[in-house]
C-alpha cells in the first residue's frame, strides 16, 4: 500500500518545476550576453514543467499526450539541458546518438502504451533514457571539463551522479519486482519515492546552475581586473602586484624586460586608432609567444610593455631578448601590413635588489636602443 498520493506528488513537482523555470529564466536573461547555453537550460526546465502538467491531466486529455508526449518532453528537456551545459563550458560534441535516443524513445513508449500496455516497461524505458543522459551530464561536469574548472562544475556534476543513481535504483526495482498495476496514479511506494527524489534533485539542479554561473562571473570579473582589455596581457596593476610578491620570494635572480612599441603614434595619425589598436594586439601576441608560461608579460602603458622572468640570470635574459627579436622578425616576414618594431631592454635583479630598480634600469636600456635605432 502506498501512503503517498501520486497525483499530489506530481502537482508539487509541477509547482517546484515552475518556480525553477522562473529562476533559470532570470539566470538566462541576466547572463545571455556573457555565456552560451543558458537558453537551453530554460528550455529544459520548461519542458519538464510542461510534462508534469500533461501527466497531471491524465484522464482529461488524450492518452498519447499524457503518456507518450509527456515522457518524450522529459527526455527532450534532459537532452536540451545537456547541450546547454556543453555550450556553457565550451565543450560541444556530436549529438547523433542522443538524437537517435530521442527518436526511438517515443516509439518504444507508444508500443508499451497502446500495442502492449505495460506501465513497468514504460517506466523502465524512461529510467534508462534518463540514466543515459544524466550519466553524460555527470561525465561532462566531472571529467571532460579542464581540471581548473572542476571546482566550479563539481556541484552540478554530483547532482547528475545522484540522478543517475536514482535511475539505476528505479531500473533495479522494476526488474526485480515489476508492478502488475497499469495505473500510474496507483504506483507503488518505491516509484513514488523516486519521483520525490527527482523533485528534490530538480530543485538542487536549479540552485547548482545558479552557483555555477555565479562562479563563472566571478572568474570573469577577476580576469578582467588583472588583464588589459585591448591586448589580453596582464595589466599594470597585476604587474606591480607580482613585482611586490616576487620581491619577497625566493625565485632570484629575476630578470625584467622593458619594451616600447615604435611608431604607434604615427600609425594612429596615418591610419587611425583602429590600426593602432591592431598593431598593439599583434605586438602583444608576438611577445606572449616569445616568453615562457611562467613569465609575466604585461602592458603597463599606452605603448609600453614589461616582462618579469623569475629564476632567470643575465645571460638567460639576453637570450630571451634575442628570442623575442627573432619572433618579431619572423612575424613581420609572415604578415603584411605595418611591421612591428619594439625597442627592448633587460636588467637582472639579485636577492636584495628591488625589482622596481631593475625595471628602471631595463627601461633606461630600452630607451638607449630606441635612440640608437
Amino acid at each position: 500500500m502506498n501512503p503517498l498520493d501520486v497525483r499530489t506528488v506530481m502537482v508539487s513537482h509541477w509547482i517546484t518545476a515552475t518556480v525553477c523555470v522562473f529562476v533559470v529564466a532570470v539566470l538566462w536573461y541576466q547572463n545571455r550576453q556573457h555565456f552560451a547555453g543558458t537558453s537551453c537550460w530554460v528550455l529544459d526546465f520548461g519542458l519538464q514543467a510542461t510534462a508534469a502538467v500533461l501527466v497531471i491531466l491524465r484522464g482529461s486529455i488524450p492518452d498519447w499526450m499524457s503518456t507518450v508526449l509527456s515522457n518524450t518532453l522529459v527526455i527532450a528537456g534532459a537532452l536540451a539541458g545537456y547541450v546547454g551545459l556543453e555550450r556553457f563550458l565550451g565543450k560541444p560534441s556530436r549529438q547523433v546518438h542522443n538524437y537517435i535516443l530521442l527518436a526511438v524513445f517515443p516509439l518504444v513508449h507508444s508500443y508499451f502504451a497502446f500495442a502492449q500496455p505495460n506501465l513497468a516497461a514504460r517506466n523502465l524505458n524512461l529510467s534508462l533514457a534518463l540514466l543515459i543522459l544524466c550519466f553524460q551530464c555527470a561525465w561532462l561536469m566531472l571529467r571532460r571539463v579542464p581540471s581548473a574548472m572542476r571546482q566550479m562544475t563539481m556541484g552540478v556534476g554530483h547532482i547528475f551522479v545522484l540522478f543517475s543513481l536514482f535511475s539505476l535504483v528505479r531500473i533495479a526495482v522494476i526488474l526485480a519486482n515489476p508492478s502488475p498495476d497499469q495505473d500510474f496514479f496507483r504506483s507503488g511506494l518505491y516509484d513514488t519515492l523516486i519521483l520525490l527524489a527527482y523533485q528534490v534533485l530538480f530543485i538542487l539542479l536549479a540552485y547548482g546552475l545558479t552557483l555555477m554561473v555565479n562562479g563563472r562571473l566571478e572568474e570573469k570579473l577577476k580576469q578582467m581586473s588583472i588583464h588589459d582589455a585591448l591586448t589580453g596581457l596582464y595589466n599594470r596593476g597585476f604587474f606591480e602586484e607580482e613585482m611586490t610578491r616576487l620581491d619577497r620570494g625566493r625565485q632570484f635572480p629575476i630578470s625584467v624586460i622593458a619594451g616600447d612599441l615604435n611608431h604607434l603614434k604615427e600609425t594612429n595619425d596615418r591610419e587611425g586608432h583602429a590600426a593602432g589598436d591592431a598593431l598593439l594586439k599583434r605586438a602583444a601576441q608576438v611577445l606572449l609567444a616569445a616568453f615562457r608560461a611562467e613569465d609575466v608579460v604585461a602592458r603597463i602603458g599606452g605603448d609600453e610593455f614589461a616582462v618579469l622572468l623569475p629564476d632567470t640570470d643575465a645571460p638567460a635574459a639576453e637570450e630571451a631578448l634575442r628570442r623575442a627579436k627573432r619572433r618579431l622578425q619572423e612575424h613581420n616576414v609572415a604578415h603584411g601590413g605595418t611591421p612591428i618594431s619594439i625597442a627592448l631592454g633587460a636588467s637582472t635583479a639579485q636577492k636584495g635588489t628591488p625589482l622596481a630598480d631593475a625595471l628602471k634600469e631595463a627601461d633606461a636600456r630600452m630607451y638607449e636602443e630606441k635612440r640608437a635605432s
